[in-house]
């Protein structure tokens, strides 16, 4: 009711987290089902680098907000982004905005005046909310992600497979522990599944 309601007063899609872990071993067999069992012209292949930078999070009730700006390299380009996630349960609201690199760099050193005189409304939030709950780094995370897309089975399979974490306010320092390397996330669109099933898997990637 709440989603619906929502949806409709502001036009907004809300989307569902849906995902799991997997150890390495499972992430190179999927790899390996991939590379061995799918017409390389039926397969859509997207893999970039990216790197985040959480600010603190916000509670209210039920609901979540943070703010992140995000960095992703393909192919020697980078395209830079401010988001705005708003969490509820496993349901959440992204709000993206495009930025240059300048701005980028600006938000980083606290130059943020420009950011009140900007034509885009999520950056005029951003810059107000910086002010009122006087935002820090909370945590700078790098990772690969990789995107399959099978056309002739309208499936979408979402890997993100974390290389480093730069920061974490938690601990006030840097991270390279072997656990953290090795976690990869699964996602595969349009399906509930809330732990790894290789069978699955075989059924789908024929």
């Amino acid at each position: 009711m709440y989603e619906t309601l929502l949806q409709e007063m502001t036009g907004l899609k809300i989307e569902e987290e849906n995902s799991c872990s997997i150890n390495m071993y499972q992430y190179n067999s999927i790899k390996k089902m991939l590379e061995n069992k799918i017409n390389k012209l039926d397969l859509i292949n997207l893999n970039m680098e990216v790197h985040e930078i959480y600010f603190n999070e916000t509670i209210e009730g039920n609901n979540t907000e943070q703010f992140y700006l995000k960095v992703e390299k393909r192919k020697g380009n980078k395209k830079f982004k401010l988001i705005r996630k708003i969490k509820r349960e496993n349901h959440f609201i992204k709000t993206i905005t495009k930025i240059s690199r300048k701005q980028y760099l600006s938000i980083l050193e606290g130059s943020i005046e420009w950011m009140k005189r900007s034509k885009k409304a999520l950056i005029n939030e951003f810059y107000c909310k910086i002010n009122l709950f006087q935002y820090k780094i909370e945590k700078i995370v790098k990772y690969l992600y990789e995107k399959f897309y099978i056309k002739s089975q309208k499936v979408l399979i979402l890997m993100e497979t974390d290389l480093e974490k730069i920061y974490s306010e938690k601990t006030r320092l840097c991270s390279e522990s072997n656990d953290f390397h090795t976690r990869v996330q699964l996602s595969i669109q349009g399906i509930n599944q809330t732990s790894y099933q290789e069978s699955y898997l075989e059924s789908i990637i024929k």
